[in-house]
């Protein structure tokens, strides 16, 4: 490895945990006191490698001088290591729980499911989200604190010699992919615990004419397999504040896809292959409301019954490829470090 290359390695070592709006500006100041300490140290002669890692050492490592740099460090509640990401994932994660329970809320407004007066339907609308919210708060704050107590080292080694070299846009997981993992999980997380009934299957008018909305799911057996389909999704936000942290496809990268993955696909197979979760006395009195035809609605009526199978083939397509993926990438990308 040569000078440049590890002063780029350092470099990017601290700047990754900064926020993106004072990256650029640290890594030039950052590159301009590495310049001038060697300067100081050398003169005239060339700086060799043992030169380079002494100045590096007396700068501290990465994380500490992240720290130095980032104005929000010493108010942290998290450890400096893990600071930053913890910010983002928490902020992500509760946005996207809010955002859940107010798309559920019209949506059961829409459909009829909540009634009464409208200040009680704000209210509980408020009460729900500052409950989720603070629940939201507690399990990331738990799970970081989990690894700043137990050390787990879920990043790049601080080590001069150990610093990986700065990935190529291929090498770096997106963020938007792990954002909208985050997303999809908790709004799944959230309809299942408290509106399993507004994934509705159909809607029609009844003889009466009001307006009538079908479940999709058999809500009480979905509520009592609430285990399962809670440590999927719950594992699932993992995984990608996980991946958000670690930022990079490698080996620990891949061993935790093919962990996790796994443990969704088993937990989901409990739930998903249970011949009574879908609701199928009810799909087939919606169709018949519909006044469908009788072929058309046997052909109906057996497809929708058996959806919650073709879902679960979908996902378990889903998280082979991504964990193949993520292991041959991996692989690839560890041999070039």
């Amino acid at each position: 490895m040569n000078n440049s290359e590890l002063i780029n390695r350092y470099v990017y070592a601290v700047t990754r945990q900064l926020p993106s709006a004072i990256r650029s500006d640290v890594d030039k100041e950052l590159r301009e006191l590495i310049s001038d300490m060697l300067e100081e140290r050398c003169g005239d002669m060339t700086p060799t490698e043992t030169d380079v890692k002494v100045v590096l050492t007396e700068l501290g490592t990465p994380s500490e001088l992240a720290l130095k740099y980032d104005p929000r460090g010493e108010r942290s509640l998290i450890g400096p290591k893990y600071f930053r990401d913890y910010l983002r994932v928490l902020l992500i994660v509760v946005a996207a729980q809010a955002g859940a329970l107010v798309l559920a809320s019209i949506i059961a407004v829409l459909t009829g499911e909540s009634t009464g007066p409208w200040y009680m339907i704000v209210f509980e609308w408020l009460n729900n989200i500052w409950n989720s919210s603070l629940c939201a708060f507690a399990f990331v704050t738990i799970a970081f604190a989990i690894i700043e107590y137990k050390g787990i080292d879920i990043t790049q080694s601080d080590e001069l010699s150990k610093l990986p070299a700065v990935p190529e846009k291929s090498e770096r997981i997106p963020k938007v992919d792990c954002i909208l993992g985050i997303v999809f999980n908790t709004f799944f997380l959230v309809i299942f615990s408290v509106a399993p009934q507004i994934i509705s299957c159909a809607m029609f008018v009844s003889d009466s004419g009001m307006e009538m909305s079908v479940p999709f799911f058999n809500t009480e057996v979905l509520r009592s397999l609430w285990v399962f389909w809670g440590i999927s999704f719950v594992v699932g936000i993992a995984l990608e504040c996980l991946r958000l942290v670690i930022g990079r496809y490698d080996i620990k990268n891949a061993l935790i896809t093919v962990v996790c993955n796994t443990v969704i696909c088993i937990m989901s197979a409990f739930v998903l292959l249970r011949n009574d979760l879908v609701n199928a006395e009810g799909i087939r009195e919606a169709i018949t409301a519909l006044e469908a035809a009788p072929d058309e609605a046997q052909i109906a009526s057996k497809l929708l019954c058996n959806v919650n199978i073709v879902i679960f083939a979908i996902m378990v397509f889903a998280n082979v490829i991504d964990a193949v993926t993520a292991v041959v990438k991996g692989i690839k990308y560890s041999s070039k470090a």
